[in-house]
């Protein structure tokens, strides 16, 4: 995701950082890793990522980002070795265009993720972050809120400074094979078959609304090869009209 001098740059900088909350933005998401289809930074990148976090045991880690047309909040389902502590990201997108058609049950059934902890806001959407800073770094915290077109806020959420500390004792206790997790698709073929079959009602719930959007996809398509049809017909017999009605030139000439 970044070259050899933008690396050294992003080290630098995190290496100085003495702030509260270290926010860390990306244009694409950071922590879904394991759809059947994601957008998100390459496995070498994220590693990279995390290991510089816990090189330098920097605490107040959060992640934002956007890109996939929906608002989200992630949590990592285990304690990263060398981070220490469960890292959050926060996905908003977009102001002008957002969403689709049955985004949400498709995100959830058909695309799922083990990251998201709160249901996505597949609308027009801002996020609002706000800073509570406290007596003191401890009583810190950042409250979350997705804010929709109607100025309605659709999820919220608080984030405590305390839950990002790193510490030595959280990363002596850590499972080893957290990054292996993290860094999978599911990890196997094994675990899309248990979801799925666990979810098997909603997916057959989604069967008739795939197929009603082919049948319509289909019907617009028709529609469309006879509007262009019928205008390339008009464009054909007014050039004719035209031709005949263009005065022929004077042999005498």
């Amino acid at each position: 995701m970044l070259g050899s001098e933008q690396w050294t740059w992003f080290e630098n900088v995190l290496y100085w950082s003495t702030e509260t909350f270290i926010i860390i933005s990306s244009g694409t998401q950071i922590l879904p890793h394991d759809r059947l289809a994601t957008e998100s930074w390459f496995t070498y990148s994220r590693e990279k990522l995390f290991n510089l976090i816990g090189k330098y045991k920097k605490s107040g880690v959060i992640f934002i980002s956007g890109d996939v047309h929906f608002g989200q909040i992630l949590k990592t389902f285990c304690v990263l070795p060398k981070v220490g502590y469960n890292l959050f990201e926060i996905t908003s997108s977009g102001l002008t265009h957002s969403g689709f058609l049955g985004g949400t049950i498709t995100m959830d059934y058909i695309l799922p993720n083990r990251y998201h902890i709160l249901p996505i806001v597949n609308d027009l959407n801002f996020a609002k972050i706000d800073f509570n800073w406290g007596n003191n770094k401890t009583d810190s915290s950042v409250f979350v809120n997705f804010i929709d077109y109607d100025n309605i806020i659709r999820t919220r959420m608080e984030i405590k400074y305390e839950d990002l500390v790193y510490s030595n004792d959280k990363v002596n206790t850590t499972d080893p094979k957290c990054y292996e997790k993290i860094n999978s698709r599911f990890k196997s073929i094994e675990d899309y078959f248990y979801y799925y079959k666990k979810h098997y009602f909603q997916i057959m719930f989604l069967i008739p609304y795939f197929l009603a959007a082919y049948i319509i996809f289909n019907i617009l398509l028709w529609i469309c090869k006879k509007v262009i049809l019928l205008a390339i017909l008009l464009y054909t017999f007014i050039y004719s009209k035209i031709l005949k009605r263009s005065p022929k030139p004077n042999k005498n000439n």
